[in-house]
């Protein structure tokens, strides 16, 4: 079965009260979706009947609705003949200024847009409908499997693919758009590695692919993608799962697991000053947007690896009394691990095997 809980952070350590403010039981389990809405609402997947008479192996739902926190249906999604109101085989969703899109299969063609007015009504604040997928011919067979998004940045990214005949892309867009066009599609020498947002601005995308693990730094202009910057920075490395990988404040931590390896790379503006110290020369003259690679040994062999971290303005902003790093800091010139302090607070954290 599926259960669903509502928690409210601030009473997490608690000895005297419950985190736990709503929770949903759902028969059969699935591979869904709940996204709270506001203080009273929720949007969730429901498993396919299907799958709660264990009739089907596949987990991905189909049907959404919103409910309050009293078990109310607001606004159910389970038409199936109306691509308005459901989404075969969902997997991946994002949000973006009070919409909701939920990737949806090749079959249905496009994705579920869930809007939310706020200043509506409960019963009527919400609406649903298809954003078809590019309908060029060469994309005929796609879908979306995964949406990521940043706080500062307009627009939602997600991969867009046909896993059958080897393309892959990326893909840009708004929730509020009626289609999505071809120009907002990025085709991709390869799979993807990694892709995401780049932590503190979100105003580039980084994207790894196998072949020497290129790093493409893109950014997205109007509505169409540019290419900024790309990079090798894994000599001889050709498939993604000879790495494990994650994006963090302006860089990119990949640890090649055979060779017990840990990449760093590093991107940098030419007039970015924080990056002296880092590379130990002067950047003056130097313009546009520029990788450097770092390596070090690694004494085991890597399985996850996580970074978390704040850009200095935010770190500064967040704890006035944190010293701020300079040139000459133990934080800029330590081991490549822990470069990403030049710029403000981080930690690396990498599991072993």
């Amino acid at each position: 079965n599926t259960t669903i809980y509502v928690l409210d952070e601030s009473k997490f350590g608690s000895t005297t009260e419950s985190a736990i403010i709503f929770q949903l039981d759902l028969p059969g389990a699935h591979h869904g979706v709940a996204y709270t809405i506001d203080k009273q609402h929720m949007l969730h997947s429901l498993p396919t009947p299907e799958r709660v008479a264990r009739e089907t192996n596949s987990s991905l739902p189909s049907h959404f609705r919103v409910i309050d926190f009293e078990g109310n249906t607001l606004h159910p999604m389970n038409d199936t003949d109306n691509k308005d109101s459901h989404c075969t085989g969902y997997h991946g969703s994002g949000k973006l200024d009070g919409s909701y899109a939920l990737a949806c299969d090749d079959e249905h063609a496009g994705m579920l847009v869930v809007d939310f007015d706020d200043s509506m009504a409960a019963e009527n604040a919400y609406s649903s409908r298809y954003l078809p997928y590019p309908t060029d011919a060469k994309f005929e067979s796609h879908r979306t499997g995964t949406i990521v998004s940043h706080s500062g940045a307009d627009i939602l990214v997600s991969d867009f693919a046909n896993r059958n005949d080897g393309s892959f892309h990326i893909m840009g867009f708004h929730p509020s758009q009626s289609a999505i066009e071809t120009p907002q599609v990025f085709t991709l020498p390869a799979r993807h590695c990694l892709f995401g947002f780049e932590q503190s601005e979100g105003e580039y995308v980084y994207i790894m692919t196998p072949e020497d693990g290129t790093l493409h730094v893109l950014e997205y202009d109007g509505n169409h993608w540019d290419v900024v910057v790309q990079k090798a920075i894994i000599p001889g490395m050709s498939a993604c799962s000879e790495v494990v990988a994650t994006i963090g404040v302006n860089q990119v931590f990949v640890a090649h697991v055979a060779s017990k390896k840990l990449y760093v790379a590093n991107v940098y503006s030419g007039d970015d000053h924080a990056h002296r110290g880092l590379r130990r020369r002067e950047l003056e003259g130097e313009d546009g947007v520029h990788i450097d690679v770092f390596s070090n040994d690694l004494p085991f062999f890597a399985e996850r690896i996580v970074v978390a971290g704040l850009t200095k303005d935010a770190a500064c902003e967040k704890h006035p009394t944190l010293e701020e790093p300079g040139d000459d800091s133990a934080a800029v010139m330590a081991a490549p691990m822990m470069r990403a302090m030049a710029f403000g607070v981080a930690a690396l954290a990498i599991a072993m095997m």
